[in-house]
C-alpha cells in the first residue's frame, strides 16, 4: 500500500496572528521543519485528491488538527469505505501494514481475584 507520511506535528504560537484565524484558533507545526499545519493544507499543496488519512479516517485533510501526532495519507486507497476499513486499526510504520487492535488480556473472574487475595494474605 503506497502512503505519504506528513511527519509529526507540535502545538506552537506563532509570533504574529494570522489575519484569516478566528479569535482562539490553535496552531501547530512540523517537528522537523517549521511548516505550520494551515500553510501546509491550503487547497492544491501537500494533499491528493482521494487520498485518506488514518486516524482519524477523513478525506478533507481541514478536518484535521495534527499537533501531537503523525499524518499519514494513503494515495492508492482503492475502496469503497475508508471509515470502515481503517477505524481503529493499528498502522506499522515500519512494515507498512495495518492490523486489528489484539483483544484485551483475559479479565480475571472476581473468584479468581478472590482466590489470589487469599494467597497474598496468607503468606
Amino acid at each position: 500500500m503506497t502512503h505519504i507520511d506528513h511527519g509529526s506535528w507540535v502545538l506552537y504560537k506563532p509570533a504574529q496572528a494570522r489575519a484569516d484565524a478566528p479569535s482562539g484558533a490553535m496552531f501547530c507545526k512540523r517537528e522537523n521543519d517549521g511548516v505550520d499545519w494551515y500553510e501546509y493544507v491550503h487547497p492544491g499543496t501537500n494533499f491528493g485528491s482521494g487520498g485518506y488519512l488514518v486516524g482519524p479516517v477523513v478525506t478533507d485533510a481541514n478536518q484535521l488538527f495534527p499537533a501531537g501526532h503523525i499524518v499519514v495519507e494513503i494515495s492508492d486507497y482503492a475502496g469503497s469505505d475508508a471509515f470502515a476499513d481503517f477505524n481503529g486499526k493499528i498502522y506499522d510504520p515500519a512494515t507498512d501494514t495495518f492490523s486489528d487492535v489484539p483483544p484485551p488480556a483475559k479479565t480475571p473472574s472476581l473468584d479468581e481475584i478472590m482466590a489470589r487475595l487469599d494467597k497474598l494474605e496468607s503468606k
